[in-house]
């Protein structure tokens, strides 16, 4: 038993040092993953789009609203008439009634229209994951392909979190190590030849 601890320790002794000398030789960079996204053509396209979308839901809503505002009125006329001893009992009655189901059909109106707001945020929100998702893992290929011309191993983001929250990924850097501006020059080129 104490052998077969001792051949564990010095079998994970001489991994570790494997490692370690590995590391040693490692490139590391950094890039501001946020900069070179909002950088990346694709991503304003994208913006746009989610953009056009936002103001269909929104001309949407001001529809179910002027909608809404109208039935108001019928259910208030109906309630007035309702209540106006001008009018015969019979005719207050069926103002009555009226104005019953036009209360009931504000009621389910009025659960559509939260309804279709939380589904169009939530549409809206999952369709900016996926454009946002898709933008980088492009970015990804772009920093990919600058990393394997030079040799380079690892590259840690340095964006500051927009939640606030959550502590950034690279506490300190050297200047040198910072690989943004080289990738936001990639994507200039691109764009350029793709124009």
């Amino acid at each position: 038993m104490r052998k077969s601890i001792c051949f564990t320790a010095l079998v994970a002794a001489v991994i570790c040092s494997g490692v370690f000398a590995e590391a040693g030789s490692m490139k590391i960079a950094v890039v501001d993953m946020e900069l070179i996204m909002n950088a990346y053509p694709e991503t304003k396209s994208s913006r746009l789009i989610l953009e056009q979308q936002l103001d269909e839901a929104e001309k949407e809503q001001q529809g179910m609203l002027a909608d809404r505002a109208e039935l108001e009125k019928k259910f208030k006329a109906a309630g007035e008439k309702a209540q106006n001893s001008a009018f015969s009992k019979d005719v207050r009655e069926k103002n009555r009634i009226v104005a019953e189901g036009i209360l009931a059909d504000l009621r389910e109106m009025e659960s559509d229209i939260r309804e279709t707001a939380n589904l169009r945020r939530k549409q809206l929100g999952e369709r900016q994951v996926r454009m946002r998702r898709r933008i980088v893992l492009k970015l990804r290929d772009v920093v990919k392909g600058y990393c394997e011309k030079n040799d380079i191993t690892l590259v840690l983001d340095s964006a500051v979190p927009g939640t606030g929250t959550a502590p950034e990924s690279v506490v300190y850097s050297v200047e040198k190590m910072d690989i943004t501006d080289k990738i936001l020059a990639l994507i200039s080129a691109e764009d350029s030849k793709k124009k």
